[in-house]
């Protein structure tokens, strides 16, 4: 007796759970397996630092809204805060790069200390 395979593979949710198993059975298309090969090796770092500075213009936006909220000082706190956060996004960029070094408040109270 010959083995049928199906031609078109039954939808997921038209079936039960042997429609899921045929669907994980199935080999992936080369051109498909190949996609993730094609990304840089510097792609999750690069991505890493924009979302650096994406979340520090984020959050400044939010403190800033928060303060015109309640201070009524719209649209002043905004403003100044979306500043501050993209100055602390690209501080925070250039530390990740190496660009700066780290300088906390650690750093600080060590040369203090020292000298």
């Amino acid at each position: 007796m010959a083995r049928h395979t199906p031609t078109k593979p039954p939808s997921p949710r038209d079936c039960s759970g042997l429609a899921k198993v045929w669907h994980a059975s199935v080999p992936m298309k080369p051109a498909l397996a190949r996609i993730g090969q094609r990304l840089h090796p510097a792609t999750p770092r690069a991505f890493g630092l924009s979302s650096e500075l994406v979340a520090g213009v984020v959050v400044g936006a939010g403190l800033g809204w928060l303060a015109d909220r309640w201070l009524g000082i719209a649209p002043w706190g905004l403003i100044v805060f979306v500043l501050l956060g993209f100055t602390a996004g690209v501080l925070n960029v250039m530390r990740s790069a190496g660009v700066v070094a780290g300088g906390g408040i650690e750093d600080g109270l060590r040369k203090d200390r020292e000298g």
